[in-house]
């Protein structure tokens, strides 16, 4: 099952309409509080209407998520995530966007799309576990995704799943289902690595 939740945690780029205009936006998942980061200009911060469209608007081989948001002041720990995600930003000031309400496929989304990482506290140890076997990484994303990643870095892990960075974006790979503690994580992801998932 397709859940907005898991659609919003299969993607990292979208179309943010800011007052009509729009803007391509890369973005992740705050681990506290769940809220989307990613950089913003004035003129994002300060609009009267912010629809983020994931993975874009009207896509023709994609479900449709949209967003509607509204801004606040993104925390240091919440930059340094987005830029171990995307890298260098394009501009210099960034937002941490409150979901206010979304709707998927048309419909209004009942669901919380996101909340607290609970491995938020060991998540750099889990990404530091698993790039210590590039080889194993890079396998197990061409066996889930299909997508050859020559050099893979985990660069965030959470209850269902973690995010690999590679050169063109992040490659979502996936855990058999949810996990809510350290012990559990790291048992999915030796699984994941060893392709026994």
């Amino acid at each position: 099952m397709n859940t907005a939740a898991a659609h919003l945690r299969r993607h990292r780029e979208g179309v943010l309409l800011a007052d009509g205009t729009a803007h391509g936006v890369r973005f992740v998942l705050e681990g506290e509080a769940g809220r989307v980061v990613f950089p913003a200009d004035g003129t994002i911060m300060e609009a009267e209407e912010l629809v983020l469209f994931v993975p874009r608007e009207s896509p023709a081989d994609d479900h449709e998520l949209q967003l509607l948001l509204s801004a606040g002041p993104a925390s240091e720990g919440a930059v340094d995530r987005w830029r171990a995600y995307h890298g260098a930003p394009r501009m210099n000031g960034f937002g941490a966007f409150t979901i206010e309400g979304a709707k998927f496929d048309g419909a209004v989304v009942e669901e919380a799309l996101t909340v607290a990482n609970p491995l938020l506290r060991v998540e750099g140890r889990l990404c530091r576990m698993i790039n210590s076997d590039r080889a194993a990484l890079a396998g197990a994303c061409a066996r889930l995704t299909g997508v050859e990643v020559k050099e893979p870095l985990a660069v965030g892990v959470d209850a269902h799943g973690m995010d690999v960075k590679a050169r063109f974006g992040i490659v979502r790979l996936e855990f058999p289902g949810p996990v809510s503690d350290e012990s559990a994580a790291e048992r999915a992801i030796a699984a994941l690595l060893k392709g026994s998932a």
